[in-house]
């Protein structure tokens, strides 16, 4: 399932990852559901033959599907259909945006009504194909663990590309953690409920108890509002002050609300984020004053 055969880049990877994983089950009139990386008319044809009931989305620019109606002509809820001499039917459905859909078992006149949302946040009721109805149950479950990520994702943006990976991992253990929970047959909770849980018992309760409270004099940084104040005794009493690279944040010592100054250096010391500018070297009148 890599893509190469023999050396050379396979064509119809798709359509040959689909037939090894129903070697099995062939004659035994199963269904399966994909999404459109694996559907064509060659593949339903053939799971058509072999007793395989297959139903997925398709790309409408594949080879050998009809021309559909445009989708400048159709309006939600309406939806358009062609069946092929081999058994298979290719439905285009109209929604938010159009979805085309192909069956190997599915009759294209039959039809339900689906839950939609107006703008204004009424629902309404919207004819659809019950097998593009039938497509959304099913496929619903082969996507769990992305839709439960996805629910309650914890997404930072970062110039740090590692920063995405770190959360996605976040996520993903907070998801595993919570299908175990499920498996254990403890007290239900809800997804939201769980993240919670984890959350209390992550917060150390010193922390939760200090919050809003002035910090502890040994500190040595105290912030008023915006701007970190060191003490002065901390500037001068020590000679080890040196820049070090940090993330980018305004200078503690020339930025202001109108112009704000930003860089990548602060004090190794006092912690506090100091720009080395032209005429004006920030760092050294910092600690001299």
């Amino acid at each position: 399932m890599h893509g190469k055969k023999d050396n050379a880049v396979e064509k119809k990877l798709g359509e040959r990852v689909v037939k090894d994983f129903t070697e099995n089950i062939k004659g035994k009139d199963h269904r399966i559901y994909f999404d459109n990386y694996f559907s064509s008319p060659d593949l339903l044809r053939d799971l058509k033959e072999n007793k395989i009931r297959a139903c997925g989305t398709v790309n409408p620019s594949r080879k050998s599907l009809p021309m559909m109606k445009s989708a400048k002509e159709m309006k939600r809820g309406d939806y358009d259909w062609a069946t092929s001499n081999t058994g298979l039917s290719v439905m285009k459905w109209k929604d938010k945006r159009s979805v085309h859909l192909l069956s190997n078992f599915h009759d294209p006149i039959q039809t339900t009504g689906v839950t939609r949302k107006e703008k204004d946040g009424n629902e309404i009721k919207v004819s659809c194909p019950i097998g593009l109805s039938d497509y959304n149950g099913n496929m619903n479950y082969a996507d769990k663990f992305d839709q439960l990520k996805g629910v309650y994702e914890t997404d930072r943006k970062s110039r740090k590309w590692w920063h995405r990976i770190f959360w996605y991992f976040v996520d993903a253990t907070v998801v595993n953690a919570f299908i175990i929970h499920k498996e254990m047959k403890l007290p239900k909770m809800t997804l939201k409920d769980f993240r919670r849980e984890i959350t209390r018992d992550l917060v150390a309760p010193a922390l939760v108890a200090s919050r809003g409270e002035k910090q502890s004099q040994s500190s040595h940084l105290q912030f008023n509002k915006k701007k970190p104040n060191v003490p002065k005794s901390v500037c001068l009493e020590s000679s080890s002050h040196q820049p070090e690279r940090s993330t980018r944040r305004r200078c503690a010592a020339c930025s202001y609300k109108k112009q704000q100054i930003r860089t990548d250096w602060m004090c190794s010391v006092c912690k506090v984020p100091l720009c080395f500018r032209k005429r004006k070297i920030r760092f050294q009148d910092y600690h001299a004053s």
